[in-house]
């Protein structure tokens, strides 16, 4: 179903949640679409029949409650909530009207020598005051690529930048077709889409052309950059026949020449298929060996061969990370480089480097996306992975003073999530002693079944008679593990029942049971501690929460907001499905730890869109990373899960506990699956 604004599809995301027990109100609706209740009742209408027309769903609505939908095909709305739920990636940040104007403005420049303001302006209805705030933006996107956009009296706007640099535009603005962007019939730019083919066959075969070749090769590329390279290929015809071409350096053409990527080139184009479709020149061959080598998904582990450049960007990259890692010996990062297991993953934190560090060399970086990648999955990131990440690619951006974006966050925050799996929370190992009435064979057995399922949590299983443990010193355990029900306990341990092939002495009951027990309390007795809940806080849009907050809770509140400031230019800090801001501030500006939730007032905005709580945290930069996993723990399930939050407002220590409850079982599961 086609989404005529970002409005439809906030309402149709949240209705998705809903369900006849628990249907969603107009009033939640219109908070979340950030419109008023009677737009809400409007839109339900014209989304219903949408729906329904298509033989999706019903819009239902229970008298005084509220809304939910009801699935007319199973199949069909399965695939209409994967649909929806990818839209919100996309247009998390971008309305959906807006975006459509701002690519038909882009692709209007970029297919016209001139147009004059007034005529822009009448294409996309805007007045010529309206339509200078959406040309700033424009403008800027062309910046980016270093075009820049000339402005003449009677003439009009025209473009000027290398060739290079307009095509990488070119396909930036077109390659947003691939996605899911909703774009309207009265933004299609016909003279910009046959730049590139008119017959989309010609598109698919070309990219399988070129997708046979690159799987028979000893590279590998990323989805989307194979829809740019393909992209690129069916751009070269038009460009070429009107004479454009690309520059090459010298120097550049010399290293480029040495890589394996230029005989791929070469390779490419001699393909019977891209041969008939173009026949570039030497330059054209060489400047796409650059695309490759900046597209090209690396794994330095598995390189066949470095060639001289290859080698000096690898040097480069393990410098900075060396350089990045330094600069964080005061953020939250810090003992998460000390692991000896981060030694693991190092070298994946070098190979994405190296794409950053060849986008510096090609004089790629910077540059705006129209849309957001969804290939990319960011949803399941924890809050400290992604700070770390964000924290991480900041310094980097500085070292190598470029300019770059979530996309790399989002990977760096994967990896650092990875490494959190395999760390434990801290745990004392259980001292178990094992008695059977069966005498000390059965006994035997129970310990060595207990010790190979769960190791990892047992310190020993000793093994003993009954009457054996008259003569043990109690201290020396912390409980008796016996195969008869019910049998008298005249020590003081605690006694549990566990028969190896009793389906009723599972993993969740010996876990209840047993080993709950050893996982340390001390560091959920802080977070319960520095935890803190406020209500009414009056702010109306991010510039305010800033100062507010900072103000409030750092000892040097202009340096954190300046600290915000950077680090949203790389990711933002909203949670946008779950409408919270989450800001994590800079532990030397506060001296204290503390996660302080504050609920907003309804007319608290964060990129336009309504938003909830404010989750501030400050963590110790010392603490172990066992209790960093807590923290984040933690904070995960607060931020995916308002209830929790609203449990937190009526009872904090309560939920807290129950957070961690289910912490601790979470990470017992996940352990012995």
């Amino acid at each position: 179903m086609k989404y005529e604004s970002t409005r439809q599809l906030y309402i149709c995301y949240h209705l998705i949640s809903a369900s006849l027990e628990n249907p969603i109100s107009s009033e939640q609706l219109a908070q979340y679409a950030s419109c008023s209740v009677r737009t809400v009742k409007s839109e339900i209408k014209v989304l219903d029949k949408k729906l329904s027309d298509e033989h999706i769903a019903n819009i239902k609505s229970v008298q005084k409650k509220g809304y939910y939908l009801n699935a007319l095909d199973a199949r069909e709305f399965i695939n209409y909530v994967k649909y929806t739920n990818r839209l919100i990636f996309v247009y998390r940040f971008n309305d959906i009207d807006e975006l459509n104007k701002r690519t038909y403005l882009i692709q209007t420049l970029l297919s016209e020598k001139t147009i004059t303001m007034d005529e822009m302006a009448n294409r996309v209805h805007y007045s010529r005051y309206s339509f200078q705030g959406i040309m700033k933006w424009v403008k800027d996107f062309f910046n980016s690529f270093d075009i820049e956009v000339k402005s003449e009296a009677v003439v009009g706007y025209s473009l000027s930048g290398k060739e290079a640099n307009l095509r990488a535009c070119m396909v930036e603005a077109f390659c947003s077709q691939y996605y899911l962007v909703e774009k309207s019939e009265d933004f299609t730019v016909t003279k910009f889409e046959n730049m590139f083919y008119e017959n989309d066959q010609d598109y698919v075969d070309l990219r399988h052309a070129f997708l046979k070749i690159l799987r028979e090769s000893k590279i590998s590329i990323k989805d989307i950059d194979t829809k740019k390279i393909a992209t690129y290929i069916m751009l070269l015809k038009d460009r070429i026949s009107k004479g454009y071409h690309v520059d090459v350096g010298e120097k550049e053409a010399e290293e480029i020449r040495q890589t394996y990527e230029y005989t791929l080139s070469k390779n490419v184009f001699k393909d019977p298929l891209i041969q008939k479709w173009v026949q570039p020149s030497e330059n054209e061959m060489i400047h796409f060996a650059g695309l490759l080598l900046v597209y090209r998904d690396y794994n330095i582990n598995k390189i066949d061969a470095f060639s001289p450049l290859l080698y000096k960007v690898l040097d480069e990259s393990t410098g900075v990370l060396y350089e990045a890692e330094k600069r964080m010996q005061t953020t939250i990062g810090k003992n998460f480089f000390a692991l000896e297991l981060y030694e693991l993953f190092r070298n994946d934190l070098i190979s994405v480097l190296m794409n950053i560090v060849l986008m510096k060399r090609y004089r790629m970086s910077g540059r705006i996306r129209l849309i957001t990648y969804v290939e990319t999955v960011s949803e399941d990131i924890t809050p400290i992975a992604n700070e770390i990440a964000r924290n991480l690619l900041y310094h980097i951006q500085n070292i190598l003073q470029v300019e770059s974006n979530d996309f790399y966050v989002t990977i760096f925050a994967n990896i650092f999530e990875y490494i959190f799996q395999r760390i434990k929370y801290s745990y004392q190992k259980q001292r178990l002693a094992c008695v059977s009435v069966c005498g000390l064979i059965i006994a035997k057995h129970m310990s060595e079944e207990l010790l190979t399922s769960y190791g990892n949590y047992i310190l020993n299983a000793d093994v003993y008679n009954q009457y054996e443990l008259r003569r043990i010193n109690f201290d020396d355990y912390d409980i008796v593990i016996c195969d008869t029900e019910g049998y008298e306990n005249n020590y003081p341990l605690p006694y549990v029942t566990y028969r190896p092939f009793n389906p009723n002495y599972n993993q969740t009951y010996l876990f209840h049971n047993v080993f709950k027990y050893g996982f340390t309390t001390i560091r959920m007795e802080e977070i319960v501690r520095f935890t803190n809940t406020h209500v009414a806080f009056t702010v109306l849009e991010k510039g305010e929460i800033y100062d507010g907050i900072a103000h409030l809770l750092c000892q040097d509140p202009l340096k954190q907001v300046k600290d915000w400031q950077d680090k949203e230019k790389i990711c933002s800090h909203l949670d946008n499905k779950n409408q919270i801001v989450v800001l994590f501030c800079n532990y030397d500006y506060t001296q204290k730890e503390f996660i302080e939730i504050f609920k907003t007032s309804k007319k608290s905005l964060w990129e336009n869109q309504h938003i909830n709580y404010i989750i501030t945290v400050s963590i110790d930069p010392d603490i172990s990373v066992n209790d960093m996993k807590l923290s984040n723990c933690v904070l995960n399930y607060l931020m995916n899960d308002s209830q929790l939050i609203k449990d937190l407002y009526e009872n904090k220590v309560r939920c807290l506990n129950h957070i961690f409850n289910m912490a601790i079982q979470q990470e017992f599961n996940w352990w012995h699956r």
